[in-house]
């Protein structure tokens, strides 16, 4: 799968990633995988044990990734409410405003 998502991947979502712009994306299981794959640069074995909840979105930032629930961002492993996701957290709500 990451194959068939890496071209696509890198001639359209990295050049608006390096502009700052914020990539919003819609796709199944395997495909968000692989984007989150590609975009975090995991090895074979990390994207191995990534859990995704079907039809729970997913946000990535330039470092990390994590699943948005009825309660709120839920950070993967041990970042939740760090303060650089809260800083982040506040920036990306900022940039939404239009």
């Amino acid at each position: 799968m990451v194959n068939r998502v890496q071209s696509v991947y890198e001639a359209e979502i990295v050049p608006l990633r390096n502009a700052g712009k914020t990539v919003v994306l819609i796709a199944h299981g395997n495909t968000n995988r692989a984007l989150i794959k590609l975009a975090l640069d995991l090895s074979e074995q990390e994207i191995e044990s990534v859990e995704l909840p079907t039809g729970v979105p997913v946000i990535v930032t330039n470092r990390e990734w994590a699943l948005v629930s009825d309660l709120g961002l839920r950070r993967h492993q041990s970042l939740q409410k760090t303060p650089e996701y809260l800083a982040w957290a506040r920036e990306f709500a900022g940039s939404q405003r239009g």
